[in-house]
């Protein structure tokens, strides 16, 4: 199974440097039949070996969407089923996401993405999947099958409240639809409607079914979500976290107590 970890977009409006790191100004995208740059030891999951065999960079230059990044990668990702993971997009690593999806592609082939349930009125942020209600799969029933895709709707148009998050497993033949995508929702090629013209499709490689996600995610695309993200695998850190938590206890503790003020002492009983 391919890896492609991709990165990249605008920096955030309005940041500073040295308050959060500025993403590149151009989406990269870093393909490899391993772990992502920079992974040591075995992947808990996917069994994957401890060091690519063959790490390939590429820049797609003008952002021209998710579709057009992932396009970019045909060469190296050949014909073969590939893993994409949007890097700005984190969830925890007890929380065996990608490990379903993997199993949900080898039991029903084609593509599969990762789905979460959101407010409705935070559904036009995302895009948005239509399922079969009728099928559901696994043990949490969290596999679907995938009937239709809407990129960024108005709640009001949305046909469910299950967003697709940044983790795809994707057919090959994914390459020969989005090299067919027109521009589309921004004018960029959208992954989301080159997978909608698979979801409909039944030639081989065909269909999309989702794994409904409720593990930790953090989306380090937003910066006070970024922010959380920071602490919440701080406090867990193997190394660094029980001294982190105990300094952050102290931290917050002294923030209280300057909120609050300097406390007044009260004699007129004495």
């Amino acid at each position: 199974m391919h890896v492609l970890l991709l990165g990249g977009g605008h920096s955030w409006p309005g940041d500073s440097p040295g308050v959060v790191p500025r993403r590149p100004s151009r989406p990269d995208l870093a393909a490899s039949p391993a772990r992502p740059p920079g992974a040591v030891g075995p992947h808990p999951r996917c069994g994957l070996s401890r060091r690519p065999r063959n790490l390939a960079h590429s820049a797609a230059g003008t952002p021209l969407g998710l579709g057009h990044a992932c396009r970019c990668a045909r060469d190296q990702v050949g014909n073969h089923p590939c893993a994409v993971l949007l890097g700005a997009d984190l969830t925890d690593y007890r929380d065996h996401l990608l490990e379903a999806m993997i199993a949900v592609r080898a039991a029903k082939g084609g593509s599969v993405i990762a789905l979460m349930e959101v407010p409705p009125e935070s559904i036009h942020l995302y895009g948005c999947a239509a399922i079969d209600d009728a099928f559901h799969e696994g043990d949490d029933g969290s596999a679907v099958r995938v009937n239709g895709l809407v990129e960024k709707p108005e709640a009001a148009d949305a046909p469910s409240n299950l967003a697709v998050i940044g983790r795809y497993v994707l057919d090959p033949s994914i390459f020969e639809t989005l090299a067919k995508t027109l521009p589309g929702r921004g004018n960029e090629i959208q992954l989301t409607d080159a997978l909608m013209e698979r979801a409909e499709s039944t030639d081989v490689g065909g269909g999309v079914h989702g794994v409904i996600f409720r593990g930790r995610r953090y989306d380090t695309g937003d910066r006070l979500d970024y922010l959380k993200a920071v602490v919440r695998l701080a406090v867990d850190h193997r190394e660094l976290g029980s001294d982190f938590s105990s300094w952050l206890k102290g931290f917050v503790a002294e923030k209280n107590s300057e909120a609050q003020g300097p406390v007044s002492q009260d004699f007129s009983t004495q």
